[in-house]
C-alpha cells in the first residue's frame, strides 16, 4: 500500500471522441473489466446499469448496491456551507478565525472560500498512519489535530486539499452546534430522499477486495473508513442522482448560492489548449461557461473510482460508481456525458 492514500478528485473534463469510443466498448455491452453501476438521468428519465460483484466470488452488484462515493462528497460539504451563507451565518470572504478562533494563524488567516476551492495550501490529513484516528473520529472537529500535524504549503494557487475540507466541516460544526454527520443527514440526505446514504460502511457495500478483507477483519482501510467532509460517504448511484436533482430544483440552497458554488472561483492556469476555462467552485469542479458549463466531481483510490457529472443546460446527470479502477469511472462518465446513448438500455 502506498503511504499516501488520499480521497482524490479532479476538475470535470468532458470526454473526447476517443474516450467515447472506449466507453462504448465498456457499455454496449459493458466491458468484462467494469465492476460497478452507470446511471444516466436526462430530462427526468433515468437509466441504470449494473455489472460485477461486491468482491471476488461475492454476490452480484445491483442497481441498489451502495458504493464509496469518495470525493463526490465534497459537493455536499459545499452545499452545507452554502446553506449557512443563505442563512447569513457565514460569508465566503470571512476569515476562518472568525468562526474557529483557536486555530493557528496559518489556518485562521485563510478565507472560508479558500477551504472549498483547494486554495488553502493545507494538504492532506488522510495518511496511512492516521487511519485509526480517522476511523475513531466522531466529528469533523476530531480531525483537526490530524490537519495541524500534516504538511502544508503557502495558500494561493489551487492545490488539492482534503485537509481544507476537514476544516470546513469543523467550521460547519462550530456554527450549527451539530456534528457534520448529523448536519449532512438532516440537511442533505433527508431533503433529497437519499434513503441509502450514510457515512458508515456496511459489509454489503461494493468494496475492492483489500478493502473488503479489511472490513471483515476489523482492520482500518481507506476504502472502509467512515466518510466525512472530504468525502467517502456510502450510497447507491440513484441517491447520488437525487442529490444533483435537488441541487438544481432549489431544494438545497437558493438559486443565487447554487450559481455561486457551481461557478469557477479558483481558475486553473494556464488555460488548456482548447481554451476552455476550468477550475473549482465551492465544492464543485467546473468546466466551461454558459450553456456549455458542466459541473461535478470525480474520486479515486486504489481499487475504487467514482464520478458525478452534471450539465445543467441539458438537464443531464451521469453517475458512475465502481469497486475497481481498471476501467475508470471518470473516463466512462465523461464519454457518457458527451453521448448518453452509449449506456442506455
Amino acid at each position: 500500500m502506498n503511504r499516501r492514500m488520499m480521497i482524490a478528485g479532479s476538475v470535470v473534463l468532458l470526454g473526447s471522441l476517443g474516450a467515447a469510443n472506449r466507453a462504448k466498448a465498456s457499455c454496449l455491452p459493458l466491458s468484462p473489466d467494469w465492476s460497478g453501476v452507470i446511471l444516466v438521468n436526462e430530462g427526468g428519465t433515468m437509466n441504470v446499469r449494473a455489472q460485477g460483484t461486491l468482491h471476488t466470488g461475492g454476490p452480484a452488484i445491483t442497481t441498489e448496491t451502495r458504493f464509496n462515493i469518495l470525493s463526490l462528497g465534497k459537493m455536499m460539504t459545499g452545499v452545507l456551507m452554502g446553506q449557512l451563507v443563505d442563512a447569513g451565518q457565514v460569508r465566503y470572504s470571512d476569515l476562518v478565525s472568525v468562526h474557529l478562533p483557536d486555530l493557528p494563524s496559518r489556518i485562521g488567516d485563510l478565507r472560508v472560500g479558500d477551504l472549498l476551492t483547494h486554495s488553502s495550501g493545507l494538504g492532506d490529513y488522510i495518511e496511512v498512519e492516521n487511519f485509526g484516528a480517522i476511523a475513531a473520529a466522531l466529528s469533523a472537529t476530531d480531525l483537526l489535530p490530524l490537519v495541524l500535524a500534516a504538511p502544508y504549503e503557502a495558500p494561493g494557487a489551487p492545490s488539492y486539499s482534503n485537509s481544507g475540507y476537514a476544516v470546513a466541516g469543523a467550521l460547519i460544526e462550530r456554527i450549527t452546534g451539530q456534528t457534520y454527520r448529523d448536519r449532512l443527514s438532516e440537511q442533505v440526505f433527508g431533503p433529497c430522499g437519499m434513503a441509502s446514504a450514510s457515512l458508515q460502511p456496511r459489509v454489503d457495500d461494493a468494496l475492492a477486495e483489500p478493502a473488503y478483507e479489511a472490513l471483515r477483519s476489523g482492520r482500518p482501510s481507506v476504502g472502509t473508513l467512515p466518510g466525512g467532509p472530504a468525502g467517502g460517504a456510502f450510497m447507491k448511484a440513484g441517491d447520488m442522482a437525487l442529490f444533483a436533482q435537488a441541487l438544481f430544483s432549489g431544494r438545497l440552497v437558493s438559486d443565487v448560492t447554487r450559481d455561486v458554488i457551481t461557478s469557477i472561483q479558483a481558475e486553473r492556469q494556464p488555460l488548456a489548449a482548447d481554451g476552455i476555462r476550468r477550475g473549482w467552485g465551492f465544492g464543485f469542479g467546473v468546466r466551461g461557461d454558459g450553456v456549455e458549463r458542466s459541473i461535478g466531481h470525480t474520486g479515486g483510490l486504489p481499487g475504487f473510482s467514482a464520478a458525478c457529472r452534471i450539465q445543467p443546460s441539458q438537464g443531464r446527470i451521469v453517475v458512475a460508481l465502481a469497486n475497481q479502477d481498471r476501467v475508470g469511472a471518470a473516463e466512462v462518465s465523461s464519454a457518457v456525458m458527451a453521448n448518453p446513448e452509449l449506456c442506455k438500455t
